[in-house]
This record gives C-alpha cells, structure tokens and sequence, in this order.
C-alpha cells in the first residue's frame, strides 16, 4: 500500500497560491527597479541638460533658445516627480504584498509539514508491520523446531 495525503488538492492549492504572490511580489519589485532606473536616468538628463545650458548661456543664446531650456528643465523635473510618486505608489505595494506573500508561504508550509509527518508515520508503520512479520515467522519457525 502507498502513501496518499488525504490533504493532497488543498496543499496543491495551497502551493498554487503561494507561486501567484511570489509571481505578484516579484513584478512589483520589478517595476521598482524599472522605475528607480527611469529616475537615475532622468536625473542624468537633466544634469546634462542643466550643463547644456549653461554652457549655452555663457556662448549666447537667444531668448527663445532660454525659453526652450527651461521648458526642457520644467519637463524633466514634472516626468521626475511622476516617476517619485509611481515609486511611492510601488513601495506601498509592495510594503502591502509582502504579508500577503509571507502568509501564503506559511499556509503552504504547514500544510507540507503536515504531509512530511503523516508520510514518517506512514513509513514507520510499514516497517513496524514489515518487522512484525519477520517476527511471526522466526517464531513460526521455531515452534516446528
């Protein structure tokens, strides 16, 4: 007779579960990522823009050639503070999806731990049936003796 967990599907849903936060987790990680490097990217632009200008300034611009960096200056600042507040918004869920994650692990792991133990009685119980035997028939035998 082989081992089956009575408790087979619920811990298949359980692990099922606990891969769909994993899977949640990670892409909003990712998009932390994605969206930290978008920042460090748009603050390099505007140093470099903020260069520019200034190099510009002291060469001679035009007024509408000051206007337009500024305006560049104004956009890259406005595309940062974008950036910031979806970076805030990502921190807040992740901050949220962590114990969602962290309480789907532990459902699962309990419900594994149940099995591992269920399945070391299991194994127990065979040898003790598998050792009774060994004995019935050593005593049988020495009774025809």
């Amino acid at each position: 007779m082989s081992f089956r967990f009575t408790l087979a599907a619920v811990l298949r849903l359980r692990e099922i579960r606990e891969q769909l936060e994993e899977r949640r987790l990670s892409e909003i990680l990712a998009q932390i990522a994605r969206t930290r490097e978008s920042i460090t990217a748009i603050d390099a632009e505007m140093v470099e823009a903020s260069l520019k200008r200034n190099r510009d300034l002291s060469d001679g611009m035009s007024g509408s050639e000051l206007h337009a960096a500024n305006g560049l200056a104004a956009m890259l600042k406005e595309h940062r503070q974008l950036r910031l507040a979806k970076l805030a918004h990502l921190e807040q869920l992740r901050d949220q999806q962590i114990p969602v994650y962290k309480r789907a692990h532990q459902d699962r792991e309990l419900l594994s731990g149940m099995r591992e133990e269920q399945r070391e009685e299991f194994a127990a119980g065979q040898l003790r049936q598998q050792q009774k035997l060994v004995d019935d028939l050593f005593i049988a035998r020495r009774r025809r003796r």
